[in-house]
């Protein structure tokens, strides 16, 4: 469950919206702080 999550942030389609690698380890870091993931698309990133 973990692993999909994580592949879910290499979305091609994010790198021309952000950094990928960034973005990652701040949602990563959210996630084991209990934070719910809620990135379910590239529509999903502000």
């Amino acid at each position: 469950q973990q692993i999909k999550t994580i592949h879910i942030h290499y979305h091609p389609n994010l790198n021309s919206k952000i950094n990928h690698r960034n973005y990652f380890l701040d949602e990563w870091s959210a996630y084991r702080a209990g934070m719910p993931l809620t990135l379910n698309s590239d529509e999903s990133v502000v």
